[in-house]
This record gives C-alpha cells, sequence and structure tokens, in this order.
C-alpha cells in the first residue's frame, strides 16, 4: 500500500473529512486531496504532524512495508586549512599556545588585530569548536556587529547563555549593544578560542566556503534560493540554523586534516526516502510520456515563450509609435510659430 492510500485508509478510520484534517495541519484542503491522489507529498514536517495525529511511524507512512530496517551512514568531508596563520581558509589550534590572551590570563586567541574579533576579514565566517568537537559558535563577520555575546548567532539563546560561551571572555565593564545605541563598554570582550578547541575562519570568497556550509546544510534548500544566497552572498548563520541544527556534527583535526562527520538520525533517512519519492513520482510522470506528447509539450512551451515575446514588443512598437506622434505634434508646433515670425 503506498503512502497516498495509507493517509486515505487512516483518514476514514478516524472519521476526518479531507477538510477537517487540512485545518488540524493549518493547510488547505486541496493539498489533502493531491496527497490521496499520488499527485504530491507533504514536507517531512508535514509527514511527521502526520505520524503523531494518527499514531503511526514515519516508516508506516513512507514505505510499502510495515517495518523498515534502518542503517544509520556516516557522512564526513575532509579539508586542509592553514593552520595558526590568517588567510581565507585557516585553523587555529588552543593546543599550540600560539597567541596568548590580551585580556583572560591562561587563555589563546587568533591572531587578529582587534581583541573582539576573531578574524580581521569582515567577510569572514568564524566557527568555534569546543574540546568535544561541537560547533559551539557560528558567525559571519566576527565583531563587526554580529559578533558580540548579544549578537544573533548560531546556537545563541539568550544573553546569559551567550555571555557564558567559552569563545568569549567579557569585561566587568562590557555593556550589550540595544536598540542601536553603542554604549560604552559594548568593545570591551574577546573573542578567544575554547579550551582544548579550535577556532576555524573562511573567507565569504573561498571555495571551501561553499562546500562546508553545504555540507553542514546537509543539502538542505538545494532546491530554493537559499542555497544560491548561501553560495553567491552574505548569509548568516543564525538565518541558515536553528539552534541545535548543528549538533550532529562533530569536527575534528589531525595530521593537518580538518574533518567534518555525522551520522545519519531517523529525520536524515525519512527526509532523504521522501525526496527520493519525489523525484521518482516525477520520473515516472515522465517516462509515460511518450515522443508526440513530449514534442507537443516543448512546442507549447516555445510558443507560449515566442507570445510573450511578440506581445512584449508589440507594447514596444505601440510605445515607440506614440512617442512618435507626440514628436511629431511638437515639430509641427514648432514650425508654426517659426511661420508666424
Amino acid at each position: 500500500m503506498n503512502f497516498s492510500d495509507k493517509l486515505k485508509e487512516l483518514r476514514l478510520k478516524n472519521n476526518e473529512t479531507q477538510q477537517e484534517l487540512a485545518s488540524k495541519l493549518n493547510i488547505s484542503f486541496q493539498s489533502i486531496s493531491k496527497w490521496e491522489k499520488g499527485l504530491n507529498l507533504p514536507s517531512i514536517d508535514l509527514m511527521k504532524e502526520l505520524a503523531k495525529h494518527y499514531d503511526v511511524s514515519l516508516d508506516y507512512l513512507l514505505d510499502n512495508k510495515e517495518e523498515v530496517k534502518k542503517e544509520y551512514k556516516e557522512h564526513f568531508v575532509e579539508y586542509h586549512p592553514v593552520v595558526n596563520k590568517a588567510s581565507s581558509f585557516s585553523i587555529f589550534l588552543e593546543k599550540d599556545k600560539l597567541y596568548p590572551s590580551r585580556l583572560a590570563s591562561g587563555r589563546f586567541r587568533t591572531d587578529a588585530e582587534h581583541n573582539h574579533r576573531a578574524s580581521d576579514d569582515i567577510n569572514s565566517y568564524v566557527i568555534a569548536v569546543d574540546s568535544n568537537g561541537k560547533i559551539i559558535y557560528m558567525a559571519l563577520g566576527t565583531g563587526h556587529g554580529k559578533g558580540s555575546p548579544c549578537d544573533p548567532f548560531y546556537h545563541r539563546k539568550d544573553i546569559i547563555e551567550a555571555k557564558n560561551l567559552d569563545c568569549f571572555h567579557l569585561l566587568d565593564s562590557y555593556r550589550p549593544f540595544r536598540d542601536g545605541l553603542n554604549p560604552l563598554g559594548y568593545m570591551d570582550f574577546e573573542f578567544i578560542i575554547p579550551k582544548e578547541g579550535f577556532v576555524i575562519t573562511i573567507s565569504n570568497n573561498a571555495f571551501e566556503k561553499r562546500t562546508l556550509l553545504s555540507f553542514l546544510l546537509k543539502g538542505n534548500n538545494l532546491l530554493n534560493g537559499g542555497m544560491h544566497e548561501l553560495i553567491n552572498g552574505h548569509i548568516d548563520s543564525q538565518y541558515l540554523f536553528k539552534p541545535g541544527d548543528l549538533d550532529d556534527f562533530t569536527l575534528s583535526f589531525n595530521d593537518g586534516v580538518l574533518r567534518i562527520s555525522y551520522t545519519e538520525n531517523e529525520e536524515d533517512v525519512i527526509k532523504d526516502r521522501l525526496d527520493n519519492k519525489v523525484l521518482n513520482e516525477m520520473f515516472k510522470k515522465f517516462i509515460k510520456l511518450n515522443k508526440k506528447e513530449i514534442i507537443n509539450m516543448i512546442k507549447e512551451e516555445i510558443l507560449e515563450s515566442l507570445d510573450d515575446r511578440f506581445s512584449e514588443l508589440e507594447d514596444q512598437i505601440n510605445e515607440a509609435m506614440e512617442y512618435a506622434e507626440e514628436a511629431k505634434c511638437i515639430a509641427e508646433d514648432a514650425l508654426a510659430e517659426v511661420e508666424e515670425k
């Protein structure tokens, strides 16, 4: 039994109409209708809501079999950043103790010129990793309005928690930035390397940034403009990741190799399976078309495009004719004035 049949069966057993189910999910009943007809599939979040609503597993909804063997894979990427020296892609190790903190005794920092920055490059992403290899901080342009404890960054929930992160050392005179004002003491803090951890700095223009952030996204947002903006623009990490999104990842650095890895969880497996289902359904619909139907589809697209272009040209011609007529009237008036004189 496929998903559409299972959904309809569960809904009818629960004595619900499509409209009633749609209201509970805060969507239109047309969406429910499309799901039950096999024309579309819900998102992973809506799948989870359906599973919870009908008290069944996600596996049951997505697979033809009642039970599915769970196989969780490990995924990883590896890089070779420059060690303990500013570059487009660098790593600063606390264990090497090269750059003593200027404000905190016994602590160490990167080679950035300013206390409140991990990198002097305003276009750098900064990632702080603790002794367990977990990301505790991530932001674009540390110290440029997005790097202090009061500013938004990945994993920040509130000012108290942010101030206690092991990548910040705050002086007693520190005062948070509020309501667009720079109070005295706003910069009275230092960005330091977490104990037994490390800090990664990577320029927004670095090639590795694209693959690294894409990997951290686990392939999400590949089908929308978010990934395009991520790769080609300046997107801060608090807009990409919710608190906890990166908890699955472990980072380590050994023998010059930075390794970032995660093991799939159930949601990753379900999402991948759901994406594959959507692609498979699209593929099945496409291969059912014969050569004549495909040619007709292409012709329709071409004709529609040509119609639009012809309409644009017609509008431009009409506009040009109006300007010409107006110019003619102006010229005739000017000529009449000359003749009168």
